[in-house]
């Protein structure tokens, strides 16, 4: 019986450390399979942003034409407090477009212009001078005091950084794909995402590679509301500094149906100094929205009658000359 025992006992161990040994196997396997299952959904998630911001791509290069309006207001932070108004107007079809940009002149931004280009021209008037300049080939850079509102939803796309002071996104851009853009989106990671009754939807957390602006680098931080299944909208976009600190951000609110999808009525932009105080602020108000209508051929060429003086810059001469200095295109 002893013997038996001794049997017994050492099958019960074995049997004993099997179960163990089991237990330690699935729950390593259980492991491995919630592993792979939160970067299935990781990865789903991550999928899933870049569609829907490859969606809103898709709906501006699908744009013909447009017409935009929309009132702002301006302050100007620091040891000169400054504060106004101002108006902001956009046409554009296909390659061609026209801004006409105007702020209160006690806000003191000099650069209240006219911006046309009609295909085959550049056209800058400055209003008050009736000083115009024109040129053969487009310039990419904003020459106006104001961005344009209709772009600062998908400012995550825009190249204005170091590599290209100033410039501007076009329709046309949104023609043919850009490398920098396109990867800038696809290398995004998903840092959260929650679902806000309040909102309706579930609002993601996103995180891009950015550039360098007065030569500090910075990375771009994408806040965006899912809607649906197939549909999303940025909420905000921030420029972020490697080191943690704002650079900028644009916020959007009171959105409206549009053939853009869900686009804000409200874009307020923040800027911020070296010290991340804030710098200066605008506050815009769309008032007119009208996508793919009729466009009158006239409005992106600006005639020699509405100035008194007219420079030729490529040929560097006067067309129309009166005592007036020329504006000046770079």
């Amino acid at each position: 019986m002893s013997t038996i025992n001794v049997v017994g006992s050492g099958w019960k161990g074995a049997r004993v450390a099997f179960v163990v040994v089991l237990l330690i196997a699935t729950t390593a396997a259980t492991l491995i399979l919630l592993t792979v299952a939160s970067r299935n959904s990781v990865g789903a998630d991550r999928e899933k942003a870049i569609r829907h911001l490859e969606r809103i791509r898709e709906k501006y290069s699908g744009i013909r034409s447009i017409h935009l309006t929309a009132d702002v207001k301006i302050a100007i932070y620091g040891n000169d407090f400054r504060a106004g108004g101002g108006t902001y107007e956009f046409w554009a079809e296909n390659d061609r477009y026209r801004i006409r940009s105007r702020t209160d002149k006690h806000i003191g931004l000099k650069t209240d212009f006219d911006v046309a280009y009609d295909g085959k021209r550049f056209y800058l008037l400055d209003p008050k001078q009736k000083v115009l300049s024109y040129q053969q080939k487009d310039v990419p850079r904003n020459t106006v005091a104001l961005p344009n509102p209709l772009f600062l939803p998908v400012d995550y796309l825009s190249n204005n950084d170091d590599d290209c002071i100033l410039c501007a996104l076009r329709l046309s851009d949104f023609k043919t794909e850009n490398a920098r853009s396109s990867n800038r989106v696809k290398s995004l990671t998903v840092k959260s995402e929650r679902r806000d009754s309040r909102l309706g939807g579930v609002v993601r957390e996103l995180e891009m590679p950015g550039g360098k602006t007065n030569k500090q680098a910075f990375r771009l931080a994408v806040r965006t509301l899912e809607t649906s299944e197939d549909q999303a909208r940025p909420l905000q976009i921030d420029r972020i500094a490697l080191d943690g600190k704002a650079l900028g951000s644009i916020s959007f609110s009171d959105f409206m149906p549009s053939a853009l999808g869900d686009f804000p009525r409200n874009i307020s932009i923040k800027a911020f100094d070296d010290n991340g105080a804030l710098a200066l602020q605008a506050e815009f108000t769309i008032k007119t929205l009208e996508i793919n209508e009729a466009v009158g051929g006239n409005i992106f060429t600006i005639n020699f009658d509405e100035a008194d003086t007219v420079w030729d810059s490529d040929e560097k001469r006067f067309v129309k000359e009166k005592k007036a200095g020329a504006p000046h295109i770079q």
